[in-house]
């Protein structure tokens, strides 16, 4: 007895819903970055932020501009706001309201005053309300601004340096404050 085969072809139609989808293409740093600024100035400018007609947010060639990566002393500085023109002096250039303003007392409103006491330096309460606001991702009130914030391989803390590498800054007042921040 013979057998039969069956071939089926499928059509062109059958082969494309089979094919795999091409991977979603990865996003550069840069185009990362510009999102994240994008959105923090979208939130700025909901909440009230005051920015000086002279000036308009997200245009190339405007007068200031929210910069991811600055210059100091041709050295980078981080993120910054920027005058690209000649700035009167007594001119506004931006009001930001009270509420957008992350203090020991937003803490101590929102974290309540068991967790954030009188007698609590202020870095710390303002850490605290990072963390938690961090926490909630998505739902956070904060979280364009937060997304902004340089994450920690970022900065390249000197409290976190190896021994060694602390050694070589001997003397400098850099490593007196490294040690200090680690204390803390």
């Amino acid at each position: 007895k013979s057998r039969a085969s069956t071939i089926i072809m499928a059509t062109s139609k059958d082969a494309t819903a089979a094919a795999p989808s091409p991977a979603p293409k990865q996003e550069t740093r840069a185009q990362i970055e510009n999102r994240k600024t994008a959105a923090l100035l979208q939130w700025l400018e909901s909440n009230g932020v005051y920015i000086s007609d002279k000036s308009s947010w997200g245009v190339p060639g405007h007068s200031l501009v929210v910069a991811n990566e600055t210059m100091d002393d041709y050295e980078p500085s981080g993120r910054g706001l920027l005058a690209r023109r000649e700035i009167t002096q007594g001119q506004p250039l931006f009001s930001i309201p009270e509420e957008l303003v992350m203090t020991k007392e937003k803490a101590k409103k929102t974290l309540g005053s068991g967790l954030v006491t009188d007698d609590m330096d202020e870095f710390i309460a303002l850490a605290l309300l990072l963390i938690v606001e961090r926490g909630k991702g998505d739902t956070s009130f904060w979280k364009p601004y937060l997304d902004i914030i340089p994450q920690d391989e970022e900065l390249n803390p000197l409290f976190r340096w190896k021994d060694e590498e602390k050694a070589l800054l001997k003397g400098s007042p850099a490593l007196v404050a490294a040690e200090s921040l680690k204390q803390k």
